[in-house]
């Protein structure tokens, strides 16, 4: 078993450092923290749009195994961290870029890794101090919608950058629920969340997160969309667990501050119910695909800056994950003898609507349930 590691970069190289209070890592006043931040403190360990289900399916689909090398950016509370560590890759590094957080990702996997060699580490996403190639798998949560396109795309860079030929991206991100959302009204969901969460929010289309990924030199390979409960009732018990659920609910009703933010997010995801929802997007590199754009031939990826414009056809949303009837929760299911968790839909529907780079992919939703 390797000891777990806080590192940090320091003029270019590695070097192991006790974690300390930098700048950016000291206390915030309640009302400024970003949300996902205040979240974490008050108890809440599943931070990510689709909760849980939503990224046990994306591990599914991603068909982590003992022979992985996987690199997660931004793990926050170690929710992901810790489902990964249950599947044994051969490696894991995580990537936090502030103390106070990495310390929340360490003690969620402390004795949990097993034969797996780990590493918790400090970088920025857009510029990680990790040599190319050194992953099989690489794991995007809740870090590009949190970004504007510029940065999107620089961390869709590094990723390509990051893995080897053939290897696995997973994304599981904020999106419309439709190409044909109106400009405008894209523009005032992503005011309203950005005023509440404290940092901007940038939302995509489907289409548009699937194209991020094919103009970087990926390959989608399926995309499914997911109902948005991480602050919900049967969400925060489905995430949480009972006790995980009771303390976070008592927290948030001590703190009056805490209380009206949790309410506000809350509100918005309701209010837009219709049209937000969680993605799940699978891509796998491309041969040379850390050099690649699409129409472009091969360049540098620290010229890889510009913005890719375009959404997949009408109708090609994916397959929203539902619960059991009567719930609104996220279920999930696959065809009798898949690895990978295909995504049901809602009671009555023929399953799956998921669609990968070729078009739809469908199944009847038949299968074990999580």
């Amino acid at each position: 078993m390797t000891r777990i590691m806080v590192e940090a970069s320091t003029s270019g190289n590695i070097g192991r450092m006790r974690v300390t209070l930098l700048e950016s890592d000291r206390p915030m006043p309640p009302e400024r923290v970003p949300a996902h931040r205040l979240m974490a403190q008050l108890g809440k360990t599943v931070l990510r749009p689709g909760g849980v289900g939503a990224t046990e399916a994306l591990l599914d689909q991603l068909d982590v195994g003992p022979e992985d090398d996987v690199v997660e950016l931004r793990p926050g509370p170690g929710a992901t961290a810790r489902r990964v560590l249950l599947r044994g890759p051969r490696s894991y590094v995580g990537v936090e870029r502030d103390a106070a957080t990495r310390s929340l990702t360490i003690a969620a996997i402390a004795g949990r890794e097993g034969e797996t060699r780990v590493r918790v580490v400090r970088g920025d996403v857009t510029a990680l101090d990790l040599r190319g190639g050194v992953a099989s798998v690489l794991l995007c949560e809740a870090v590009m919608s949190m970004h504007e396109r510029t940065s999107q795309v620089r961390v869709i860079a590094e990723a390509a950058r990051l893995l080897r030929d053939g290897g696995r991206l997973g994304i599981h991100e904020l999106a419309f629920h439709d190409e044909r959302v109106p400009e405008r009204v894209r523009a005032q969901v992503q005011r309203e969340l950005s005023e509440v969460v404290q940092v901007p929010v940038h939302v995509e289309t489907p289409g548009a997160w699937q194209r991020l990924l094919e103009g970087r030199g990926f390959a989608p390979e399926r995309v499914s969309l997911a109902p948005i409960r991480l602050l919900e009732p049967d969400g925060l018990l489905r995430d949480e667990g009972l006790l995980g659920a009771t303390r976070f609910s008592l927290n948030v009703a001590r703190d009056p501050i805490a209380r009206r933010r949790i309410d506000a997010l809350r509100r918005i995801f309701r209010r837009h119910q219709d049209l937000l929802r969680a993605i799940v997007l699978v891509g796998r590199r491309r041969p040379n695909g850390a050099a690649f754009l699409a129409g472009l031939g091969p360049t540098s990826a620290a010229r890889v800056g510009r913005d890719t414009k375009g959404a997949g056809p009408p109708g090609s949303n994916g397959a929203a994950l539902s619960g059991p009837e009567g719930s609104n929760g996220a279920a999930l299911s696959g065809p009798p003898g898949s690895k990978g968790a295909a995504l049901a839909g809602p009671p009555g529907s023929n399953g799956s609507n998921g669609a990968d780079a070729h078009g739809p992919r469908r199944h009847d939703g038949s299968g074990r349930e999580r």
